[in-house]
């Protein structure tokens, strides 16, 4: 990245990142994108590391994340903003209420363990699929990759290698011209 541009070499990448997605989306290889851009001296942006996009379910309101709030008695959104500052991220977030802009700027008067730390990078690991793998500097804090390995001693079967992840958009168009069925 910096080779591409040695006069002006990039200091900061703004990126989608959240304890699901860490900085990319489509990660099939399972590349390490915080410590690639450390390595690079670029700092990361974390834009929107509250809201769902690309997944179902917000961070936010992840039982593991709550659960860490209620004991540090502190809103899931301080712990997911604390847990980002203290990755080395520069996270971003915005709201139209005044009582959460407040909140937000209040994540200096408590630190997150080492356990929580993995805890909540190893979230990770539930959003695991052929074109999303995580990082291998990333704790299995939750045993997913044995729970995984178990499950396919017991029921194994072929995964079909995803070249390209499929797009909502191109499945749906693709539904629409099997079945013949006009707008």
């Amino acid at each position: 990245l910096k080779a591409s541009f040695p006069d002006a070499p990039p200091v900061t990448l703004q990126s989608k990142f959240n304890p699901y997605h860490r900085g990319r989306t489509a990660n099939g290889a399972g590349e390490d994108f915080l410590t690639a851009s450390a390595e690079l001296g670029v700092v990361v942006t974390a834009y929107c590391p509250l809201n769902d996009w690309p997944s179902k379910m917000k961070a936010v309101d992840d039982a593991h994340v709550r659960h860490i709030a209620g004991r540090l008695g502190k809103t899931a959104a301080q712990v997911i903003l604390r847990w980002a500052v203290q990755l080395g991220l520069n996270p971003l977030t915005r709201s139209r209420q005044e009582e959460r802009l407040r909140q937000a700027a209040q994540i200096w008067d408590f630190e997150l363990s080492d356990d929580d730390m993995a805890r909540l990078s190893g979230l990770a690991w539930f959003v695991l699929s052929p074109s999303n793998k995580v990082p291998a500097t990333v704790v299995d804090a939750y045993g997913v990759r044995s729970a995984d390995a178990a499950v396919a001693q017991h029921a194994p079967r072929e995964r079909p290698t995803v070249a390209q992840p499929i797009k909502a958009c191109d499945m749906a168009w693709s539904m629409l011209d099997s079945s013949k069925m006009e707008l």
